[in-house]
């Protein structure tokens, strides 16, 4: 994933986002730059035999989340909410859930998942890598 990439939200938005290995190749960091919208800062991990991320919001908290990382070749990677920093309910609005599809080494779907107020709302991201 490291490079640029860019693509449009499900209801026509564009984005950037750029993707960086950091502390000697162990974490992976996603800068997401919406148009007109403040950007925001995804940190990937391993875990053991998982994958964890860590989300800093625009909405001002932390939502943290777990894959199980497959064996062979990863064509998906489907990460569940653990926990999250600074919200004060679990109602709260926060990131519940994180989809990744991997279709070619050039185009990746992310469905990100807003919950609030026992509602979920998916957000689906198209990525194509810059050339």
């Amino acid at each position: 994933l490291a490079g640029e990439w860019q693509g449009k939200t499900s209801d026509g938005k564009s984005f950037q986002v750029s993707y960086q290995l950091i502390s000697n190749g162990s974490a992976l960091m996603e800068t997401l730059m919406p148009a007109n919208e403040p950007s925001m800062v995804t940190v990937y991990h391993a875990d053991g035999d998982n994958l964890m991320m860590t989300h800093y919001c625009s909405i001002a908290n932390q939502p943290r989340m777990r894959a199980k990382v497959p064996d062979g070749e990863i064509k998906k990677l489907d990460f569940s909410f653990v926990d999250a920093t600074n919200m004060a309910k679990p109602a709260d609005a926060h990131m519940s859930s994180l989809v990744y599809t991997f279709q070619d080494k050039d185009h990746v779907t992310a469905e990100w998942t807003l919950s609030k107020d026992g509602q979920k709302m998916p957000m689906m991201f198209n990525l194509e890598r810059k050339k």
